[in-house]
């Protein structure tokens, strides 16, 4: 490596990717499976050894070993939570140098509840902005998982920069949706997201965004969102919308929140991927159909990315301090959103994150290599 070479690395954002136990750890597997490591780090960790083998990442960290014996904390939140502060020299140096830290876990269980606030907080120590993407159980999962993951979600918003909550319970809003199905979304929401997120930071679009307006958007905000939307000639033919109408409705209607749980935004960033030969008049909609949705006094900050050939237009919303007055929301029903689940979800979702010219599947579901089940994750 040259000279020049060593000083675009140094000035290069680094971030730290966390898969924290056993949902966060296939989460993160299956983001390195779909996308690679896309230049940034990966870590997993667990207190469960025979679940950290299966990880894909560049680096994995067992705590806990004397007291666990490698076998996990059996859904003890303070047990994993301890055995993290006890380590917390290993723990540190996994954060060290990173500018961003996303934490990806799920909450209810051991590992994922009570370890993630430990290692947001070595982040926050470390001055790197903290962001952390948690599911939330399934009401079927019981009284016992849901109280837990709703005293750690607030341990972890009290910590953490920003979180991005997915509830579980929606993903089973929808008709026809298998079990399996359900668990196999909720996973592959969270590796998206993490995706779209490094993307952002580390490609360079024709109207950019980079690591200060990420910072700008998600730092102290505590709630935080994620949408995506892909428009398709096909759409915009059948449904008789604009281009912008159809973005926009897509984006309020992504099916893991309602929009009525999002008006009043603060700060967002729009991302929009449209063709070369796109009217400019697109965009121009797009943004005026979101104004209902921000405060008066709100930023939002566009991203253009211009691709050939392209006549579809994918949209990612990442949306920070809007108003909501407690978790209780993620842990309830889906009560004023009409639209049902799609089954396409995430041959969607996938073309929506996609801000590389990486290869994706014209069946949207058909190719899919989803990760294990999730029913092992919460530990």
């Amino acid at each position: 490596m040259n000279d020049i070479s060593i000083m675009f690395e140094e000035m290069s954002t680094k971030i730290h990717i966390f898969g924290v136990g056993g949902c966060g750890g296939n989460a993160l597997n299956n983001f390195i499976r779909q996308h690679g490591d896309c230049r940034v780090k990966t870590i997993a960790v667990n207190t469960d050894n025979q679940d950290l083998n299966k990880s894909n990442a560049q680096e994995k960290i067992l705590i806990g070993e004397k007291v666990t014996k490698g076998r996990g904390t059996g859904a003890h939140p303070d047990l994993a939570e301890k055995i993290a502060e006890q380590e917390m020299e290993i723990i540190d140096a996994s954060v060290k140098n990173a500018d961003m830290a996303i934490i990806c876990c799920g909450l209810g269980g051991g590992t994922g509840s009570g370890v993630s606030p430990v290692i947001a907080r070595a982040a926050k120590k470390n001055d790197a902005l903290t962001l952390a993407i948690a599911t939330v159980p399934f009401k079927f999962e019981g009284g016992a998982k849901i109280k837990i993951a709703k005293e750690y979600l607030t341990k972890l918003k009290e910590i953490a920069d920003a979180v991005i909550v997915v509830p579980n319970t929606r993903l089973i809003k929808g008709s026809g949706i298998t079990m399996q199905r359900a668990f196999e979304w909720g996973n592959e929401i969270l590796g998206t997201a993490i995706q779209v997120m490094s993307d952002l930071i580390n490609e360079t679009q024709y109207i950019n965004v980079d690591f200060e307006d990420i910072k700008t958007v998600l730092k102290s905000s505590k709630d935080a969102y994620i949408s995506m939307a892909t428009v398709t000639e096909k759409m915009i033919g059948e449904k008789g919308k604009t281009k912008g109408e159809l973005i926009v409705d897509e984006l309020m209607n992504f099916p893991l929140i309602d929009a009525e749980t999002i008006k009043n935004i603060q700060r967002a960033i729009l991302y929009v991927e449209m063709g070369q030969e796109e009217d400019v008049s697109v965009m121009d909609e797009i943004q005026t159909r979101m104004l209902p949705y921000i405060r008066p006094n709100g930023n939002i900050i566009p991203s253009i990315d211009l691709k050939p050939g392209s006549k579809d237009i994918r949209a990612t919303l990442i949306a920070g301090d809007f108003e909501r007055d407690d978790n209780e929301y993620y842990f309830s029903d889906l009560t004023t959103m009409n639209q049902q689940f799609p089954t396409t979800l995430f041959g969607d979702v996938r073309k929506v994150s996609n801000m590389t010219n990486r290869n994706v599947s014209a069946n949207p579901m058909g190719n899919l290599d989803f990760p294990p089940r999730m029913d092992k994750d919460i530990d």
